[in-house]
């Protein structure tokens, strides 16, 4: 299912979460709950010996329409190893300039 097109998000008129007070999004939509989010975490040793892999860390982002679609692959039974490795392998073909532009900022952080 692709966002936007698939799903709607459905949104509410106030925020009634307890400790956040207040999820409204910077686009104007309130959908009652914190907006979930993956980050890439790491011990500042690995930044301090690897600035190269901190700086790769900091520059990826991958679209939550590539999540869903590699989600629902697994999901289909495209869940082993070499099914996932695949997936990745098309991913980076389908966005080598992408890829490509995060490798060479990693690259010039070394």
């Amino acid at each position: 299912m692709v966002p936007g097109r698939d799903t709607v998000w459905l949104e509410v008129t106030h925020t009634a979460h307890p400790i956040t007070k207040d999820t409204s999004l910077s686009n104007g939509a309130n959908y009652g709950f914190n907006v979930n989010a993956m980050r890439i975490v790491g011990n500042h040793s690995i930044g301090d010996k690897h600035p190269d892999v901190a700086k790769l860390f900091s520059v990826m982002h991958v679209d939550v329409n590539d999540i869903s679609a590699q989600n629902q692959l697994i999901k289909n039974g495209q869940n082993t190893m070499v099914d996932i490795n695949r997936h990745v392998d098309a991913w980076i073909k389908a966005h080598q300039k992408t890829f490509d532009g995060w490798v060479a900022q990693a690259k010039a952080a070394k």
